[in-house]
């Protein structure tokens, strides 16, 4: 959600777990997922397939949330495209189920900030430049360096017959 990023990155990148490694701005479909070892060009093709699968579709942030561990985050409207993502990843890989099975629902969102400590200050900074308009067209592939920074291995692109 490339998008998102001016608006959110000032929290995001600080203020959560994998913003300051390299992720970037994103609604999660799948962690976590295989390890990078695993990522054969069969693997790979079974996402590109997965991906074949969605059209691309537009996607609009209209209203900050929050848990009550104080995570700041954007619903994205509608969330069934991304529910469906999931929920056909999750059929495909059932070894992965979205964060590790720690929730029983999956709530599709793209994090602002994980502090508690600057949770009010983000959210009303964030509150104040929605909405955000988006385009959701790809899935990318994230991997973990042995660094601890994050990058992507591939991209997919959403109805399309190949990937990157």
């Amino acid at each position: 959600m490339p998008e998102a990023a001016p608006t959110v990155d000032q929290w995001r990148v600080p203020y959560t777990r994998h913003g300051g490694l390299g992720v970037p701005a994103h609604v999660t479909v799948l962690y976590p997922f295989a390890p990078r070892a695993s990522l054969d060009e069969t693997l790979l093709g079974q996402v590109c397939q997965l991906a074949e699968r969605h059209a691309a579709f537009d996607v609009v942030f209209r209203r900050v949330e929050r848990w009550p561990d104080g995570i700041v985050y954007l619903p994205p409207e509608p969330p069934a495209p991304f529910v469906s993502l999931t929920e056909d990843a999750c059929a495909r890989w059932p070894a992965y189920p979205p964060y590790g099975g720690a929730h029983e629902e999956h709530l599709p969102h793209l994090t602002v900030s994980h502090d508690e400590a600057v949770a009010d200050r983000a959210a009303r900074a964030v509150a104040g430049a929605l909405p955000i308009a988006a385009r959701a067209h790809e899935l990318t592939l994230l991997v973990e360096g042995e660094d601890g920074r994050w990058q992507a291995e591939a991209r997919f692109r959403l109805g399309a017959r190949r990937h990157e």
